[in-house]
């Protein structure tokens, strides 16, 4: 919602997967410990990148945007904070603070894409250099392959 783009447009599982990568850092046992279990871990390899901050990122995002943001973001899912959590977060308490549904009328309901009638937009995802590249031809062109933005 920062950015009106997808933070990680990625146009496979392997491109979601880098573009992931280059924003929160290759992911090692150091900073997710399970993470060698995972099914193909040893398959697919990334060059190591470490996390940019999500400033650079979402440079319009509070500083308690930007740290819901890195809560909801941890690599290692057992960090990551849930739902439920979230929910409480100092974020949803600063203002602009969230208008009740009951408080909405139907017509700007319908322009912000929650009327059940009305299809929400597509945002098309941009498309990488590499599109259909191998997971040995992303390694080879590392980092750089991409432009985030």
């Amino acid at each position: 919602l920062f950015t009106l783009n997808p933070v990680f447009p990625g146009m496979s599982d392997i491109d979601q997967l880098f573009r992931v990568a280059q924003v929160r850092g290759t992911p090692t046992v150091e900073t997710w410990p399970s993470v060698d279990k995972l099914p193909d871990f040893d398959k697919i390899g990334f060059p190591d990148m470490k996390p940019l901050p999500l400033s650079l990122i979402l440079p319009r995002a509070s500083a308690a945007a930007l740290d819901l943001a890195e809560a909801l973001l941890a690599m290692d899912p057992c960090r990551r904070v849930t739902a439920e959590h979230a929910l409480h977060h100092r974020y949803f308490a600063e203002a602009p603070l969230p208008s009740d549904p009951s408080e909405l009328s139907p017509e700007s309901t319908a322009e912000a894409g929650m009327s059940s009638t009305k299809p929400r937009p597509v945002v098309p995802a941009r498309t990488p250099a590499f599109e259909g590249a191998s997971s040995r031809k992303l390694r080879a062109q590392g980092p750089e392959a991409l432009k985030l933005f």
